[in-house]
């Protein structure tokens, strides 16, 4: 069995976001892909709406994509405290014994990587399922972290959506989904 695992503030999860996860079930050929949102961001210089309401809002954007192997979780948000990958991680494998694991992020946090709690042996873990959003050439660096930490490293074929939760918390109704977008307005996010 191949698991996903597709994690983030997601303030708020934003089309780009729905279809990065889409490229990363396909791409990796995921019999299961967990959405999570974290409690509290462990990297994040800013606040952060509401755990409940980030992870309210991912269900709203992944209705009825249950069928197509996406479980939105609320692993995290449940353990509370501030979220660590390793820690997802090491969960996820008690859950799934003898699962291949892979994480998606994207190459905008490479250089971070050696900076993540347990990282040697979170990525001992895990297959990195990377998403060049940024269209720079990182093969350099990913070659030195797997060489450094025995990592093992996919990079996806996708193009990332020009979407951004920051742009949708400035106003953009175009980035989410209308269910979505009622959410926000409703609760008076980001305002």
């Amino acid at each position: 069995m191949r698991v996903g695992i597709f994690g983030g503030s997601f303030d708020p999860v934003h089309n780009g976001h729905v279809r990065a996860a889409e490229r990363f079930r396909e791409e990796c050929a995921l019999d299961l892909v967990y959405v999570l949102p974290n409690s509290i961001p462990n990297l994040k210089d800013r606040k952060v709406a509401p755990a409940e309401d980030r992870l309210a809002m991912l269900r709203l954007a992944f209705a009825g994509k249950e069928k197509d192997g996406f479980l939105v979780s609320d692993l995290e948000v449940r353990r509370g405290g501030v979220s660590y990958t390793c820690d997802t991680v090491s969960e996820l494998k008690r859950m799934h014994p003898g699962a291949e694991l892979y994480l998606f992020f994207g190459d905008d946090w490479l250089e971070g990587l050696p900076r993540w709690k347990n990282v040697r042996e979170l990525l001992a873990n895990v297959t990195v399922a990377l998403a060049n959003r940024s269209g720079r050439d990182v093969t350099a660096l990913v070659a030195e972290l797997e060489r450094n930490y025995g990592a093992n490293f996919r990079i996806l074929r996708f193009q990332a959506l020009d979407a951004s939760s920051t742009a949708r918390r400035a106003g953009d109704l175009s980035l989410c989904c209308d269910a979505v977008n009622r959410y926000i307005a409703e609760k008076g996010l980001y305002v």
